[in-house]
């Protein structure tokens, strides 16, 4: 497993309970946009890259 992906995995269900998105999908059907949690798991990510 690279280090990217533990990161993600440790950060996503972090990010899922701080935004209340548990249940939702990243990307929901019908469009509208990502849900809350996979942005903020996004901007984890550039921030720890950077």
């Amino acid at each position: 497993m690279t280090q990217i992906s533990r990161f993600t995995g440790e950060v996503v269900p972090v990010a899922q309970r701080v935004t209340g998105d548990g249940d939702e999908s990243a990307a929901p059907e019908g469009g509208g946009g990502f849900a809350d949690y996979a942005l903020v798991s996004l901007h984890c990510l550039r921030i720890y890259l950077d």
